[in-house]
């Protein structure tokens, strides 16, 4: 994975514009069980309230489900320790700015 500040317009949808259409802000994504599957939504916020948009369903089977809460576990915690890199570096760079 890549983080590029952008300095020119994108030529490609990012991932979360891609799934809500330009320019609408992601506000969450809802996972709903049901018998045979799991049913992800997203929740939008447009004008004065929030509208819920299907995006597609899961199967609803023990294996995939410990897969999917294993990639969601490893992605989760990859991000933080992203985030966490990078505010290091930011104040890293700060501290090395006014000196």
């Amino acid at each position: 994975m890549t983080i590029l500040q952008e300095t020119r317009a994108p030529d490609r949808f990012r991932v979360v514009e891609y799934v809500t259409g330009m320019g609408k802000a992601l506000e969450e994504l809802v996972l709903q069980p049901f018998d045979n599957v799991v049913l992800i939504s997203a929740a939008t916020r447009k004008g004065s309230g929030n509208n819920e948009e299907s995006l597609f369903q899961l199967p609803r089977t023990d294996s995939f489900l410990r897969a999917f809460a294993r990639i969601a576990y490893v992605a989760d915690r990859t991000l933080r320790d992203l985030l966490a890199d990078m505010e290091r570096l930011a104040r890293r760079r700060n501290s090395s700015a006014t000196a």
